[in-house]
């Protein structure tokens, strides 16, 4: 991400979905504004932050540009701006050697001296998580793995967070119960990338049902009355650790709860950016849609449409 040190810090997230206008939504000192684009279910898939010259043009000509224009209008007028989504790498829990691809992907795309911030609520041992992180990560980009076990405002302050797998019921408590839930949004929000795996993965998506599933799911010893996720993958839901036995649990799942399913095998990892998604991995992503089951395979892309 590439961010001016005079860019707004904060921002408003009220938000009417399916909005197709670039509207200002927030005005900094300096001048520097941020526009929100492209909402879908209460969810920003990317914004700008423009410059005051560009800021001042949009205020003495009252003009709202259409999503798909500004950034080609912005750059021919030769002002300064900055052009973020929101970027997961999600995998499915399967050997990290799988996923050298999506992990080079991660890796490459942070900037020299890069702070990431470990969360490893999911499983039983913090020390384990962090050490797993550091063997499979490590590369000239990132100057540290920090595990992060309180949540604060100085998660924002990191380059990049890795969610680690495990128990996906513990960890879903885990954020509501504190400010997790609302940082890992902003983060997300920011442009800055999120890479998660398993449960982890799962509790980005709109509701976490989908680990009680397979021979192997998870199982919810805290009875919680809550399953929804973060919700910040367009509307989606995320399985991990799928199987082809399990379509049928989840085209069942898909019309109980309305949302449109990732089915991530332990093999297949993707990479979500502004609502667009890349399969990476060894085996092939299933979309569980009302449209039918699709099989999507590795090096394909697609767009998130519900």
């Amino acid at each position: 991400m590439c961010q001016d040190e005079d860019s707004p810090g904060g921002y408003s997230s009220e938000f009417s979905d399916n909005e197709a206008f670039a509207s200002p939504r927030g005005q900094d000192d300096n001048g520097w504004v941020t526009l929100f684009l492209k909402v879908s279910n209460g969810v920003i898939n990317g914004f700008l932050l423009i410059s005051p010259e560009f800021v001042h043009l949009i205020e003495c000509h009252n003009l709202f540009f259409e999503f798909d224009k500004l950034p080609y209008w912005a750059c021919s007028a030769r002002y300064y701006c900055y052009y973020f989504f929101m970027r997961f790498y999600l995998t499915g829990g399967g050997d990290q050697e799988n996923f050298r691809s999506l992990d080079k992907r991660f890796l490459n795309g942070l900037a020299p001296g890069s702070r990431v911030a470990v969360l490893p609520h999911a499983t039983d041992d913090y020390g384990d998580a962090l050490e797993r992180v550091e063997v499979e990560f490590t590369h000239r980009n990132v100057s540290s793995f920090e595990l992060v076990i309180n949540a604060g405002e100085e998660l924002l302050d990191y380059d990049a967070i890795i969610i680690e797998g495990g128990n996906t019921f513990d960890l879903i408590d885990v954020m509501r119960r504190t400010s997790f839930f609302s940082l890992l949004k902003q983060f997300a929000e920011t442009g800055k990338p999120i890479y998660a795996d398993s449960a982890g993965a799962i509790i980005l998506g709109a509701d976490v049902e989908t680990a009680f599933l397979g021979s192997d799911g998870d199982t919810d010893g805290l009875k919680l009355q809550d399953y929804r996720g973060c919700n910040l993958l367009s509307g989606w839901t995320l399985h991990a650790h799928a199987t082809s036995d399990e379509y049928e649990d989840l085209n069942d799942l898909l019309y109980t709860k309305g949302n449109p399913i990732l089915a991530l095998p332990e093999d297949c990892g993707i990479l979500i950016e502004d609502g667009k998604f890349e399969v990476f991995g060894n085996d092939s992503l299933g979309l569980v849609t009302f449209e039918g089951i699709k099989q999507v395979d590795v090096g394909e892309s697609g767009q998130l449409d519900l």
